[in-house]
Formats: structure tokens, sequence, C-alpha cells
């Protein structure tokens, strides 16, 4: 499927997390952004946005390695020979009828997507692992006091907690931006995580649009070097 990408694709699978929703399609791309070359455009239905092409190689290889990962994912729900174009402040826009979101970060994609008669909302979001001397500074910008207690009642580390939370809220971002169009900040939501650190809730604390009180579920992915998070409109939260 990906062969065609030489080195720079080294996998890309449809990953499955038992807590998601079945109706979205998932996709895990490992890639190598030191083997980007510009002519795999020529194998895809799309090309590159001129802002990325003027963009350091990093950013061009996390581009592509996301809108690659993206039309294997729309493939899985019937829809082919697609990429997904580039909206204001740069979201990403997903063909009419369905629903996605994109994320990247330690040479790792994943992209969500589902028709919007399955699910109406979806955000994804993969962050490396905060230092601890980084979570230390951060933490008062994005940690509320029942976080820091939520913390207090869990056995991980502090950097760890905060790497989740900070997904979490990036990933409730991707959710709601695309519906209410406005930019907010990390205490515009309160997170818990589950027992076992496999799923949390997030709620809306704070004025936007309709969604405020609106309580959404994730799932949570730990890998070696980064965390992954995923909400969906019909996730689940034990």
């Amino acid at each position: 499927m990906y062969k065609m990408f030489g080195n720079f694709i080294t996998l890309c699978e449809q990953q499955t997390f038992s807590k998601c929703n079945k109706d979205v399609i998932l996709m895990n791309c490992k890639y190598n952004r030191h083997s980007f070359c510009e002519e795999y455009y020529d194998f895809l239905p799309f090309s590159e946005p001129m802002h990325i092409k003027n963009s350091v190689v990093k950013r061009r290889a996390d581009f592509l390695a996301g809108r690659i990962t993206a039309m294997f994912a729309l493939e899985k729900i019937g829809i082919k020979n697609t990429g997904v174009s580039v909206g204001n402040n740069r979201m990403p826009i997903f063909p009419e009828g369905c629903v996605g979101s994109i994320t990247h970060t330690c040479e790792r994609a994943f992209v969500a997507v589902s028709k919007k008669e399955n699910t109406s909302l979806i955000g994804v979001d993969c962050e490396k692992k905060i230092s601890s001397p980084l979570a230390k500074n951060i933490s008062l910008e994005i940690l509320l006091d029942s976080e820091i207690k939520n913390f207090n009642q869990m056995e991980i580390s502090f950097s760890l907690y905060c790497t989740i939370v900070f997904s979490a809220k990036e990933s409730l971002f991707k959710t709601l931006y695309p519906v209410v169009g406005v930019f907010f900040g990390f205490k515009c939501a309160q997170v818990e995580i589950n027992s076992d650190i496999s799923g949390f809730k997030i709620k809306v604390i704070r004025p936007l649009g309709d969604f405020k009180g609106v309580e959404f579920y994730g799932h949570i992915e730990i890998f070696s070097d980064s965390v992954f998070t995923i909400i969906t409109s019909s996730s689940t939260f034990e």
C-alpha cells in the first residue's frame, strides 16, 4: 500500500483501540523525515501547498506523512483518490460527508476519519513526552486545581500526567475548533483520567458556543516516546 514511497513511509496500518468508536477508522503511520522527497507528490492526487513547500524539511515531511495517512484512511471509508485540503488557520478540511483529524510527532502520524452519519466529532493528538523540568514550568498554564487533585490520586509521574492532560486538551481543540471556529485555551476544559490510564473525561467549563458543560470521552495510548489521545462523539470512559 505504501511501498511507492520508498524509505519515507516505513509503516502505515489501521490501528484498533478497543474502546474507540467502531465507526472511526484510525490509521497509524511511521515515517523517516530524512527520506522526504517532493517527487512523492507525483503519486498523489494532490499537490504540496506553497506555504508548506517554503517550509523547512521537517515541516514538509510531517505534512506529507499526515496527508498520505489521511488518503489511506479515507480509502477505508470508500473515499478514493482524494486529499485533505488546508483551511483557515491551516486546519485540515476533509471531504464533504466525512469528519476527521490529523496529528504527527516523533515521526509518527495518526489520522482518524468517519462518515458524518456515524460520528459527528473527532479529535486526535500525539505529543512527545514532556520532560520533568518542562512539566514544572508549564503546569500552571495547563492544569486546573481539580486536575492537580486528580494527579495526587494516581501513580504516574508528574511529567507523564502533564503530557496526557496537554494532549487531551489538544484533542478537544481539534474536536471543537471546526465547529465553534474560535481559539480557546487550556483552562477552558477540565480533564479527569481514569484509574488505569487508558481513558479520560474532558468537560468544557467555560462558554464555548453551545458546548459549555458538555463532556467528551477519550482514549489514551502511551508509547515509549509519546502520548496519543483521541476523542470521538461516542467514546467510552470507565
